[in-house]
C-alpha cells in the first residue's frame, strides 16, 4: 500500500542507509547514457544543409502562431562589461537573431528543451516539432538563447562552456526572469536581443550567436565555422522560392531579412515576402481555420470541411504572383483512416498569374510543381500545382516516407492523395473554370495546362491520384470541360456564324470524346508542337475515358495508341500491355510505353491484349509483306523480322 501511494518503507530506507556515494554497496553503477553533445551531433546530421535551418524557424513560428517573422544578420560586436561573465563574452559578436510576434507558451517552452521528440508531437495541425526541428540550429551556433516576452531568457548550453555557475555539477542550460534589475546588471547581454530595433514584449527574439572560427577548433557539436558566404547562401534560401515559404503556412503572412552592419545601429530591410487576401478570402479562410480548429480539438469524428480562396505573395525586389488554394480536412466519401489520432488534412495551389513569366491571366506553362509539407519538400512532383498535406515523411522531414510493402505510414499517404487531393483537385478545377468564363482565353492551352496528365515529368508515385481527380469530376457531376457551341446569326445583308463555348451541358458524353479521337487521328501532325498537343489531348481523353463508362467499340480499328515517343499512332492489334525487348517488331508491334500503361483499362477496351499472341504475328508477317511487295524482295530487317516472327 505504501509503495502504492509513492511512500518509503522501512526497507527503502534501510538501502539507502547501506549506500556508499549513493550506491547499494553489493553494485556499481550501470546505465546506458548519451552524452547531450553526442545526441545534437546525432540530429544535426539529419540536417545537412544549412539552408533549412530558416525554414525550420518559419515552421516553428508558424506553429506558435505568429503572423510574421524577421531574420536579422546582426554583424556587431556588442559590449563585455556587464555580461554573465568572461566565457559569455565569446558569444557578444555576430549573431543571426529571429524574431516572431508571438510570446511562447508555457508548452512551447517545455518543448523546445526536449531532444528527439518535440513538445507538439501530441497536438494535431502543428508542423515542426521544436525538440527536432530548433536543434537544426546547432549548424551556425554552440549556445543558442531565446528572450521571450521581456520576460524570460531562456539558454542553452549543451558544451558547459558558456553558462558560468559556482555548482559541482555544470548545467546545459538556465533560464533568467528579466526584471529590471537583471537587465540593468546584464545590459550588454540584453541589448543583444535588439530591444531598441524590435517590441520584444510582444514577441520572442532567438539570438544564436555564430559559430567562429576559434569557438569551432574547440567545439563539440561541429568544427565547421559560419562565414559571411554562409549567411548570404542562407539567406539567398528565402529569396529563391518566396512562394514555396508563404503559400501553405497557416498564420505567417510576412517574412523580411535585416542586416545591420558592423559600425551601424541601422536595421537594413533586404528582403521582404509577404502573402495578402482580399477581404472575402480572408473571411472565408478565417472561418475554414475555426472549423479545423473545433475539429482538431474534438474527440469525435471530425465533420469534413473545405474551402477555396485567392491570395498575393508579393516580394520586395518586385515579383507577383496571385494564387487560388483549395483546402479541405476530413473526407465526404470515406470513413475516416485512424493513425495516431491524426486528421487527413490537405490543399492544392494553382498560379493563375506571375509577372516573372509573360503577363497573361490563367498563365501556367512555366510552373514545375512540388510536394509540401506546410513548406516545401526537395524536388518536383511534376503536376501543374502545387500539392500540401500532413504527409508522413522521413526523420528528416525532407521526402516523403518511403517503405518497401505496405505499411501505415505509406498507407496514410496514398490515402490523402485519393480521398483528399484528388477530390480537392476537381474542385480546384471547377473555380478555375468559374474565374475564366466570359474570358477570351477561356479554350486555349492555358487553361488545359492547369489539368494533371500521366507523363515522364509526373512521379510513379502521383500517377494513381491523377485518375482519382478524373473520376471525382464525374462522380461530382463537375462540368469543367466546355462544348463549342455554333449558332447561326443572319445580319442585315448576310448570315454569319458565332462560335461560343457551353459550359452548362451536363459531363461531355463519352461518344462526344471518341468521336473527337476518330477525327484527331485523320488529322497529321505537321509540327513538333501539334505533335505534342495531340500527345497531350490523348492521354487527358485516356483518363478520361478509363474513368467513365464508354464503349470501346466506338475507338476498334482506330489507331489511338501513342508510340515511338508519341510521333505514330498506332491500332490496337499492333501493341501490347505486356511485350518483352525481344518480342518487339518495330514498326510492326510495340508495347504500351511505360508511362502509359498507368490506363491500361482504357486500352483493353479498345481491343489491346495484355501479350503478343499467334494473331500479332501473324499481322506483323502481313505487315512486312505490304511493305515489300512493290519491292520484290525483303531488306535484312525484314528478313530477321520474319524468322523471329515466325519463330514466335
Amino acid at each position: 500500500m505504501a509503495i502504492h501511494f509513492g511512500i518509503k518503507t522501512t526497507r527503502h530506507h534501510t538501502l539507502e542507509d547501506c549506500t556508499v556515494d549513493n550506491f547499494f554497496p553489493f553494485s556499481f553503477h550501470f546505465e546506458q547514457r548519451e552524452q547531450l553533445t553526442v545526441r545534437i551531433k546525432n540530429i544535426i546530421s539529419a540536417y545537412p544543409s544549412k539552408k533549412d535551418i530558416l525554414k525550420e524557424l518559419i515552421q516553428n513560428a508558424d506553429d506558435a502562431e505568429a503572423t510574421e517573422i524577421h531574420f536579422i544578420w546582426d554583424k556587431r560586436q556588442h559590449g563585455k562589461e556587464r555580461t554573465f561573465g568572461k566565457s559569455w563574452n565569446n558569444l557578444q559578436g555576430p549573431a543571426l537573431c529571429v524574431f516572431n510576434n508571438k510570446v511562447f507558451s508555457d508548452d512551447d517552452l517545455k518543448g523546445i528543451q526536449q531532444l528527439g521528440e518535440g513538445g507538439k508531437q501530441n497536438l494535431q495541425g502543428k508542423i515542426g516539432k521544436y525538440g527536432i526541428g530548433f536543434n537544426s540550429v546547432y549548424h551556425l551556433t554552440d549556445c543558442p538563447s531565446i528572450l521571450t516576452g521581456d520576460t524570460f531568457l531562456c539558454i542553452s548550453d549543451p558544451t558547459q562552456k558558456y553558462i558560468e555557475i559556482i555548482s559541482d555539477r555544470p548545467r546545459h542550460g538556465i533560464g533568467y526572469n528579466l526584471t529590471e534589475e537583471f537587465k540593468e546588471m546584464c545590459l550588454d547581454v540584453y541589448k543583444s536581443f535588439l530591444p531598441d530595433q524590435f517590441t520584444l514584449e510582444a514577441g520572442t527574439m532567438f539570438r544564436l550567436p555564430l559559430r567562429t572560427s576559434v569557438n569551432a577548433e574547440n567545439s563539440e557539436l561541429s568544427q565547421q565555422n559560419v562565414t559571411d558566404e554562409d549567411m548570404i547562401e542562407l539567406f539567398s534560401a528565402l529569396s529563391e522560392d518566396p512562394e514555396g515559404l508563404t503559400l501553405f503556412l497557416k498564420n505567417i503572412c510576412k517574412i523580411k531579412v535585416h542586416v545591420i552592419d558592423e559600425h551601424s545601429e541601422i536595421l537594413q530591410t533586404i528582403f521582404m515576402v509577404e502573402k495578402t487576401l482580399s477581404q472575402e478570402s480572408e473571411g472565408k479562410k478565417n472561418q475554414f481555420t475555426k472549423h479545423l480548429d473545433i475539429a482538431l480539438e474534438s474527440e469525435k469524428p471530425a465533420t469534413p470541411c473545405h474551402v477555396l480562396y485567392e491570395i498575393t505573395i508579393s516580394t520586395s525586389d518586385k515579383r507577383h504572383s496571385d494564387w487560388i488554394i483549395a483546402e479541405q480536412f476530413g473526407s465526404f466519401k470515406h470513413a475516416q483512416l485512424k493513425m495516431a489520432n491524426k486528421l487527413l488534412q490537405g490543399a492544392i495551389a494553382a498560379r493563375v498569374n506571375s509577372n516573372s513569366s509573360p503577363p497573361s491571366r490563367f498563365s501556367n506553362n512555366d510552373f514545375q510543381g512540388a510536394a509540401f509539407c506546410s513548406l516545401p519538400l526537395p524536388g518536383k512532383t511534376g503536376l501543374p500545382v502545387h500539392v500540401n498535406g500532413n504527409f508522413e515523411v522521413d526523420s528528416s522531414r525532407k521526402n516523403l516516407w518511403k517503405e518497401d510493402g505496405q505499411n501505415l505510414k505509406s498507407h496514410w499517404n496514398e490515402m490523402l492523395k485519393k480521398i483528399i487531393i484528388a477530390p480537392l483537385y476537381a474542385d480546384l478545377l471547377d473555380f478555375i473554370k468559374r474565374k475564366v468564363i466570359g474570358g477570351s482565353r477561356l479554350l486555349s492551352i492555358t487553361y488545359l495546362s492547369f489539368w494533371p496528365i500521366v507523363s515522364k515529368n509526373v512521379g510513379p508515385e502521383w500517377h494513381e491520384m491523377i485518375l482519382e481527380v478524373y473520376r471525382a469530376i464525374k462522380e461530382k457531376c463537375l462540368y469543367v470541360i466546355p462544348v463549342l457551341r455554333t449558332s447561326k446569326e443572319r445580319g442585315e445583308s448576310q448570315g454569319c456564324k458565332e462560335n461560343s463555348p457551353d459550359w452548362s451541358h451536363k459531363q461531355p458524353p463519352s461518344e462526344k470524346v471518341t468521336s473527337n479521337m476518330r477525327n484527331i487521328c485523320q488529322s497529321p501532325c505537321k509540327t513538333e508542337e501539334v505533335t505534342k498537343i495531340r500527345a497531350d489531348v490523348f492521354r487527358r481523353a485516356y483518363a478520361y475515358l478509363q474513368a467513365n463508362c464508354f464503349d470501346g467499340q466506338s475507338l476498334y480499328g482506330q489507331p489511338v495508341v501513342l508510340v515511338e515517343k508519341d510521333t505514330v499512332l498506332f491500332k490496337a492489334d499492333s501493341v501490347c500491355l505486356s511485350l518483352s525487348d525481344e518480342l518487339e517488331f518495330r514498326p510492326y508491334l510495340y508495347p504500351i510505353s511505360s508511362q502509359d500503361a498507368l490506363y491500361a483499362e482504357f486500352f483493353k477496351k479498345v481491343g489491346v491484349k495484355e501479350e503478343a499472341t499467334a494473331e500479332h504475328y501473324c499481322n506483323v508477317l502481313a505487315a512486312v509483306y505490304a511493305d515489300s511487295r512493290k519491292k520484290q524482295q525483303l531488306n535484312a530487317n525484314q528478313l530477321i523480322t520474319i524468322k523471329r516472327a515466325v519463330h514466335h
